[in-house]
């Protein structure tokens, strides 16, 4: 199993490569549950957005995690 900081560092490094912004629907596909984004939020390594977009022809609203200077700092292990 896992550590939480294996855990951790693989969700920032899955937030910091996608370049648009890593949605949450994408995280809850990678096994990262929604306390786990909150608290990811919470400790401020990452930050979201609400951007609506285009989806099957209907707007839809989509959150999306980007990483912040604090979480980079952490993935490199600079804290």
């Amino acid at each position: 199993m896992a550590s939480h900081s294996d855990l951790l560092r693989r969700a920032l490094k899955l937030i910091a490569e996608t370049p648009r912004g890593c949605s949450v629907p994408t995280l809850l596909a990678h096994g990262y549950g929604a306390e786990f984004i909150a608290a990811l939020l919470k400790s401020g390594v990452a930050k979201t957005e609400v951007e609506s977009e285009i989806i099957g022809g209907y707007a839809r609203q989509v959150r999306r995690l980007w990483i912040t200077d604090a979480g980079r700092r952490l993935l490199v292990g600079r804290y």
